[in-house]
């Protein structure tokens, strides 16, 4: 995670942001929660990624490397992504807030709207990126990384998918708030791609969980041997 990233987090507290998640206020919300399971997917990821180094990997360890850094920019988008997915809704909060009692301020009500909503839907189709590409990324960790570890990359790609499933209901949502028409082809594609990720982890998870299950049999329903 970059130093920027970091900072956006370092006075919230696993507790305080949970607190924050249950209150009764407009944000953080959905999408927060979203960008948030994507960054601990990221994670989880570049950890196996790390444990896949050394002597014992040295012909993929520059590889390997290089999707350290690679997951670690996405983890730091998708952390950013909770702070602007924050503000965007805050922003149809306080709009849906404005004055009413006139014609005039209804009319600059309805606008500020309409602009917040458009605003909204940024943050999810910005995470709908983060979270497809890391669809990516856990398929050639699972194939590649350190296997004694795998159910870490199905414990990730069980984030990110779950990342994926939030995304598509926030973009779902936000959509049908705009405008007929207004989201246009990119959201159909955007939707399109989220789905095709998350059935590709859900086979990744499935295969971790299968690996497990084969050491389990192959013990004679003896417990196997710990993940990490």
């Amino acid at each position: 995670m970059t130093h920027a990233a970091q900072g956006a987090f370092s006075e919230t507290t696993v507790a305080s942001f949970l607190g924050a998640l249950a209150a009764r206020t407009p944000a953080p919300a959905g999408g927060a929660a979203a960008g948030l399971s994507a960054a601990v997917g990221a994670a989880l990821l570049a950890m196996v990624a790390r444990y896949t180094t050394g002597p014992r990997y040295a012909e993929r360890e520059q590889q390997m490397l290089g999707l350290v850094d690679e997951l670690g920019a996405l983890e730091a988008r998708a952390v950013d992504n909770v702070r602007a997915d924050q503000a965007a809704f805050g922003a149809v909060a306080a709009a849906y807030e404005l004055p009413k009692d006139t014609d005039e301020a209804r009319a600059r009500r309805s606008a500020a709207i309409k602009d917040g909503l458009r605003e909204a839907i940024g943050p999810p189709l910005a995470l709908a990126e983060v979270c497809t590409r890391l669809a990516a990324l856990a398929r050639v960790i699972a194939e590649q990384g350190h296997q004694p570890i795998v159910s870490d990359v199905g414990t990730g790609a069980a984030c990110i998918g779950a990342a994926i499933e939030g995304t598509l209901i926030n973009l779902t949502a936000n959509s049908a708030s705009l405008p007929e028409g207004e989201a246009g082809g990119r959201l159909a594609d955007t939707c399109a791609a989220l789905l095709a990720a998350r059935d590709d982890l859900r086979q990744v998870v499935e295969e971790a969980r299968a690996r497990y299950r084969r050491r389990t049999d192959a013990s004679g329903g003896a417990a196997a041997e710990p993940a990490s």
